[in-house]
């Protein structure tokens, strides 16, 4: 078997030596053998050619490729970018038509500023004393009440959120008629900040789900605005009073745009420290 193989190669190797070796082999040795092997020889060269462009091939339809994945992805971004853009608009057609149906005088401002590590105390908005903003103007969306002005510069006002503990909110339980005084739970470890309302009678039987409002008694913010939703009402043994869990209606940790509503001054006279 292995001389049957070193045969092979040296009857491969024979066209070659006969054909390039110089002289004392005669010419017409030489191209006797050359026109003998010429079909092996051309074969052999269109087997070349054939790997060479094949290679040539490959090479090109991987820049191809690598040019379509580049376009892909370029594709992509730019189908997220208008999903986006088209969910901006939405929420701004929503926030156009709330301003357009209410009677309040409203002043739109877009949030630039909050502390993600307390992102339930307060945000920075756009708006400050020169486009009308005060110190107490309620803050709201068209989902309900975020919260109130607490400092105001020239350009920029920071807006503390009904979710901190010191923001007070007189609020009614719409379908009982239970009024009470809510305030924020602050951050327990968890993303769900809610809110906790005080000072219900005992004798009002607050339901879960059942919609909580401002009443409009604490001289700050304007009755019927949507604040959430009544949970875990829980009565106490000893006095007079129930509380409540409150869920806000406005997702607070997803605020983009406000409205602040433009009032005068807030009645002094507050419902058991409304501030």
């Amino acid at each position: 078997m292995q001389r049957k193989f070193v045969k092979f190669i040296l009857l491969l190797l024979l066209p070659l030596l006969l054909v390039f070796v110089p002289n004392p082999i005669s010419g017409s040795v030489k191209k006797t053998v050359r026109d003998l092997f010429a079909p092996f020889f051309s074969a052999a060269n269109k087997a070349t050619e054939t790997i060479k462009h094949t290679f040539k091939d490959g090479a090109k339809q991987e820049e191809e490729i690598i040019t379509l994945l580049a376009e892909n992805r370029e594709l992509k971004a730019n189908l997220t970018l208008m999903e986006e853009l088209r969910s901006e608009n939405r929420v701004l057609r929503n926030y156009l038509r709330f301003a357009k149906g209410t009677s309040n005088k409203l002043i739109g401002s877009t949030v630039i500023v909050r502390d993600f590590g307390d992102w339930w105390r307060s945000v920075i908005i756009d708006r400050g004393s020169k486009h009308g903003i005060s110190i107490a103007q309620p803050v709201i969306t068209p989902d309900g009440l975020v919260g109130k002005i607490i400092s105001v510069s020239e350009y920029t006002s920071e807006v503390l959120l009904i979710t901190d503990p010191s923001c007070k909110v007189a609020v009614t339980f719409k379908s009982s008629a239970g009024n009470g005084i809510m305030s924020g739970e602050g951050n327990k470890g968890t993303k769900n900040v809610i809110c906790r309302t005080e000072f219900v009678t005992k004798d009002v039987c607050v339901a879960d789900g059942e919609e909580v409002v401002t009443s409009g008694l604490g001289g700050i913010f304007p009755a019927n605005i949507p604040v959430g939703k009544a949970r875990a009402a829980k009565k106490h043994r000893a006095g007079l009073y129930q509380t409540a869990e409150v869920v806000p209606n406005v997702d607070l940790i997803d605020l983009s745009y406000v409205f602040v509503i433009e009032t005068s001054s807030p009645n002094p006279r507050s419902l058991k420290g409304e501030r």
